[in-house]
């Protein structure tokens, strides 16, 4: 797994868990970890978790001034590819269609 944030000036609290627990953190501008699967835990749902961490720098450019924006490049390996964007929208790739 890694990640990078596109502005230098960001830094990413980006955590990566598993269904029972988180399994790491990169906490930096840019990193990349080796997860090894717990047993039992591969075929699970996992998640990612982004979010701007306390030591980014809080530069605003353009109005309204409400919400941190942080644009990633988040790259996975080994991993299935379905992905969804929250844990309620994910989906059944063998069984698609609404539930």
């Amino acid at each position: 797994m890694r990640v990078a944030a596109d502005d230098k000036t960001d830094v990413v609290n980006f955590a990566i868990a598993a269904p029972d627990r988180t399994l790491a953190v990169i906490y930096d501008h840019a990193g990349e970890k080796t997860i090894q699967v717990p047993a039992g835990l591969d075929g699970k749902i996992w998640h990612l978790r982004p979010d701007t961490a306390s030591a980014t720098r809080i530069v605003t450019q353009d109005e309204p001034y409400r919400y941190q924006d942080l644009q990633l490049t988040v790259g996975l390996r080994g991993v299935p590819g379905w992905l969804a964007p929250t844990w309620e929208q994910w989906f059944d790739p063998s069984q698609p269609g609404p539930r």
